[in-house]
């Protein structure tokens, strides 16, 4: 708040790092990596959890206007409330896109571009299947056609914002899922055993495992 000479500089989008190396990838990826925040949503906008009036009334302020909001998807009077599970999934996702698109550029050997490609396919597999938990339907065979998510693979902000089926969705994530399977990383204790968002050959066939079971199909999973 008191240094006056470096806010006076302006910044410049010419003296940003420009993501080059395999190492800038991973950082993409790992550092920048938003799983931190959950919605609300995904606790009370649910039919499993319900607000209790009889807590509330004895002591009030045990919910948030965000809890109340969640709890009734409340839209149109949220003000300034952001659902940070849609919005943090969605940056998640984005980096994983800018990944793919800077991938062409990058001087590195084929089975590093290969890993790569791996990771960032994971991390986008991840955060649509956080997404699918708490805005849409369960997968079942009624439900295809139904509302899915919003699917890019764009780094730009001119996609349509209109949800796919939830058929669509499910394809798109699989294919996420085909490439995460060809990470070859081991678990060991540098490469991921106390970090959820490194990802390794273990983590891939856990997250596969997961995707199929959402599927009812047990044969895959």
């Amino acid at each position: 708040s008191s240094c006056d000479d470096f806010l006076s500089e302006r910044p410049s989008k010419s003296s940003d790092i420009v993501p080059s190396t395999i190492a800038d990838m991973e950082s993409i990826l790992v550092g920048m990596f938003r799983g931190d925040c959950i919605s609300p949503h995904l606790i009370y906008g649910t039919g499993e959890v319900a607000l209790s009036a009889d807590l509330e009334k004895r002591k009030p302020g045990s919910y948030t206007v965000e809890m109340v909001q969640s709890a009734t998807w409340e839209r149109e009077h949220s003000g300034t409330n952001k659902d940070y599970m849609w919005m943090y999934r969605y940056q998640n996702i984005f980096r994983s896109n800018l990944v793919f698109s800077c991938l062409p550029k990058i001087d590195a050997s084929e089975a590093e571009i290969n890993e790569i490609k791996a990771k960032a396919a994971f991390r986008r597999a991840i955060s649509y299947m956080e997404l699918l938990d708490v805005y849409t339907l369960p997968y079942c065979e009624k439900n295809l056609e139904e509302p899915g998510l919003v699917l890019t693979d764009q780094t730009g902000f001119d996609y349509s914002l209109k949800r796919a089926s939830l058929k669509d969705t499910y394809d798109f994530i699989e294919k996420d899922i085909l490439l995460a399977l060809t990470v070859k990383a081991a678990l060991t204790q540098d490469r991921g055993a106390n970090s959820h968002y490194r990802v390794t050959t273990a983590s891939a066939n856990a997250l596969a495992s997961r995707f199929y079971l959402m599927k009812h199909d047990y044969k895959n999973a």
